[in-house]
């Protein structure tokens, strides 16, 4: 083991490389996310955490031996990095951190941060856990605001990455709620124009009625605003997904949708469009 703790970005790039062998290793499907579970429980888990920490570091010793000349450090990094946190709770707290939003930082991975980059987000995303003595604890709208300013400060070095992030947040927002599949976004967002600025805005929207507690009527009404004027061309894409959306919750929206209802929240929609105003795509 090194004499110097593992960096986060350290970590994370050691997270990438086993996920991207432990499939062949195994054969078990769920090897990467039972990794990132123990992980994170190191540090959630205080009663457990060695139990944790051991399940952890039998996973990498199983992938080790795909570890090759061209990429030697593999799974080292972690593995230092569960040795460190045994007695370290603040340096547990980080790699359980990375490990829950871990797929969330591989999105950015199109953008190549650098190391000080890409702490400074991982710090912004669990700004409650940075420090123990504070008495400050940030709301949900505050962490994401803090986050979106950050962001913002990348954009110069990396254009478009505030845009990509929020995208991401809200997709896996969507995602959780519906229970939806990432194939049922992209098909939707691949319908509408290619800026996203459509596709951002209707998701914010249904996270929102989401938010509310609102049922399909109220929701298909605060979409369809959306599509308002020159981009009501996309609205029956729109609805055929928020149709889709509903069918695969399972029921926790209520009963799956029925052509019926599909058909009175469109003339809902429709209703209450008639005399407002168009409503502009939030940027």
């Amino acid at each position: 083991m090194s004499s110097v703790e593992p960096s986060p970005h350290s970590v994370f790039k050691s997270l990438e490389w086993i996920e991207g062998v432990v499939w062949d290793v195994t054969g078990l499907p769920d090897a990467f996310a039972s990794l990132l579970s123990e992980c994170s429980a190191v540090s959630r888990d205080h009663d457990c955490a060695s139990g944790h920490t051991a399940a952890a570091l039998t996973i990498l010793d199983v992938v080790e031996p795909a570890k090759s000349t061209y990429d030697a450090s593999g799974p080292d990094a972690l593995k230092e990095a569960l040795e460190t946190a045994a007695n370290d709770a603040t340096y547990a707290t980080m790699i359980g951190n990375i490990c829950d939003t871990y797929y969330f930082l591989r999105a950015l991975d199109v953008f190549s941060l650098d190391s000080t980059s890409f702490e400074g987000i991982v710090a912004l995303l669990h700004p409650n856990e940075q420090d123990d003595t504070s008495s400050i604890a940030y709301t949900h709208a505050e962490i994401l605001a803090m986050l979106n300013t950050y962001l913002h400060k990348l954009e110069p070095e990396y254009p478009g990455i505030k845009q990509h992030a929020n995208c991401i947040m809200l997709e896996a927002n969507v995602e959780q709620e519906f229970g939806a599949c990432h194939e049922l976004l992209y098909a939707f967002r691949g319908e509408l124009p290619t800026d996203g600025e459509l596709y951002m805005s209707t998701l914010r929207c249904i996270a929102d009625c989401v938010r509310d507690n609102v049922g399909m009527v109220q929701l298909t009404e605060r979409v369809h605003s959306l599509y308002d004027g020159s981009l009501s061309e996309f609205w029956p894409a729109a609805l055929n997904f928020i149709w889709e959306l509903y069918n695969d919750s399972d029921g926790e929206y209520g009963d799956p949708v029925e052509d019926m209802d599909v058909e009175a929240a469109v003339h809902a929609a429709d209703n209450a469009s008639m005399g407002k105003q168009t409503v502009s795509v939030a940027h």
